[in-house]
């Protein structure tokens, strides 16, 4: 999702009310897609609140790659927006994220984190790494347990919507 100058934006409102019957029962919970929606448009304080939506959604269901993609998506929104804690709370969501993404060999999501981590603290940084180089030996020699699938049709009609929004224009 990218920020386009001169773009008409699709009022927040209809967009959250036209995705919020897609949430319902599948591995990817709605709220992380709107956050990322809102951090777009910047709103960061409402992202804040669909990714805090998605964190207690994804924790109780145990839906660990969510969690893990949540964890640094929000950390982005955190430091965007640069209030007070915002920053420390980023750092350990990072961790949260590279700890996750570490143990069930996600390695996109691990470089990403790590690279964000590189712009924060050196000592942080370095044991970031270090965990991440352990994880992935010992993510070799252990089979991947694998949990349940995420509905790829929801999934997919989720990113079509926020795909689709650049070319919708009101005409009100």
């Amino acid at each position: 999702i990218r920020r386009q100058a001169g773009a008409t934006p699709l009022p927040y409102a209809t967009v959250f009310r036209a995705a919020a019957p897609m949430s319902g029962g599948s591995a990817i919970n709605i709220h992380r897609v709107l956050g990322l929606l809102a951090q777009t448009m910047g709103n960061l304080d409402q992202a804040a609140t669909h990714f805090e939506e998605n964190l207690a959604f994804c924790r109780k269901a145990g839906y660990r790659p969510e969690l893990a993609w949540t964890c640094c998506d929000y950390a982005d929104a955190l430091r965007e927006r640069g209030g007070p804690g915002d920053e420390e709370k980023a750092v350990a969501l990072l961790d949260e994220s590279l700890a996750i993404s570490s143990e069930l060999g996600m390695r996109p999501l691990m470089e990403r984190v790590l690279s964000r981590q590189e712009h924060l603290d050196p000592e942080t940084s370095d044991d970031s790494k270090s965990l991440a180089m352990a994880a992935e030996e010992s993510a070799i020699t252990t089979p991947a347990i694998s949990g349940p699938k995420p509905d790829e049709s929801l999934e997919q009609d989720a990113f079509s919507l926020i795909r689709d929004m650049d070319s919708i224009s009101l005409s009100r």
